[in-house]
């Protein structure tokens, strides 16, 4: 009866530390992705938004014209600017170029003053309000840290709450409430009516 080898151990007991540490491999061979950090779904309390020449502001508001109808909010994610800033982007549900929206889109995206695109989504702006607003009427108070707004981030296609103490419990009870996919930001408290 023979023993193993210590050269053929150590390797074996590097490679499951390793594996353990990097998040696993999965049945595929691929290795996993490290779970998220709580500090993953916090965002900057300031930034700031790329120069908008007039003629991309004009295309913007092109499309919130299509958008001022709030029943509309189910067919889209907001928009946002290109990262240079000289064109809009248009989150929207898809199946949008068969909706009642459809040939005004069109319309936008061929006669704005600025390119107009369009990305296709997975959340509509009603569908990431709604459970926000649904908490935020009955209970304002997360983990200690109060409710301050709730906007959707229409880069992301997130919903980003607004808390005034963010840290790791409060974080913790926010994506227990609002999901995995959400994401907080550090704000004061309102002095007078929510901004949502």
């Amino acid at each position: 009866m023979g023993s193993r080898p210590w050269r053929h151990a150590v390797p074996a007991a590097l490679l499951v530390a390793l594996t353990a540490a990097c998040g696993g491999v999965q049945e595929d061979g691929a290795t996993a992705a490290p779970e998220p950090s709580w500090q993953d779904h916090v965002l900057p309390s300031d930034y700031d938004l790329p120069d908008t020449p007039p003629e991309t502001l004009a295309a913007a508001e092109l499309v919130s014209q299509v958008f001022a109808d709030p029943s509309r909010d189910g067919l889209w994610g907001k928009y946002h600017y290109t990262d240079d800033g000289d064109g809009v982007v248009v989150n929207l549900v898809p199946g949008w170029e068969d909706s009642v929206i459809g040939d005004e889109m069109r319309q936008v995206i061929a006669t704005a003053p600025a390119p107009v695109e369009v990305r296709e989504v997975e959340h509509s702006n009603r569908e990431l309000m709604h459970a926000f607003m649904d908490i935020a009427l009955t209970d304002p108070v997360i983990a200690g840290a109060s409710l301050t707004s709730g906007v959707v981030d229409a880069e992301l296609n997130a919903l980003v709450i607004g808390l005034t103490e963010v840290d790791e419990q409060s974080v913790a009870a926010v994506t227990e409430v609002f999901g995995p996919d959400v994401y907080v930001r550090q704000e004061e408290q309102a002095t007078s009516d929510p901004a949502w």
